[in-house]
């Protein structure tokens, strides 16, 4: 199984549409915050198997128009990966120094913020 988190557009996969300009919607999908920035974050529904189950979801949590998907390999090929690209553990090997899932999302996160 595969675990879906990120944020992507509804129109992003239209490559042809670059300039096209944004969707307006008279009242937005989400409630205005009405709590202090850090205590209105919360969990989202993480496991989805496909793409419209991920959509829906930042839809119902007003990310429609973020533009960033990731996606996390939970399977059992991270062990014969990491046997010969982390020094022969799992990629998924809680480690002192980190693995290479959160190195990449390290990145991203401080990229982002």
């Amino acid at each position: 199984m595969k675990r879906f988190f990120g944020l992507k557009s509804d129109h992003s996969s239209q490559s042809n549409d670059y300039h096209r300009q944004p969707q307006t919607h008279s009242q937005p999908s989400y409630q205005q915050p009405t709590q202090s920035a850090t205590t209105r974050f919360r969990a989202i529904r993480d496991r989805f198997t496909n793409l419209e189950e991920v959509q829906h979801e930042l839809r119902r949590n007003g990310l429609e128009s973020s533009n960033l998907i990731v996606g996390l390999d939970f399977t059992k090929s991270n062990e014969w990966t990491g046997k010969y690209s982390f020094q022969g553990r799992s990629l998924h090997a809680v480690t002192p120094s980190g693995n290479p899932y959160e190195e990449v999302t390290g990145v991203i996160g401080r990229t982002l913020f």
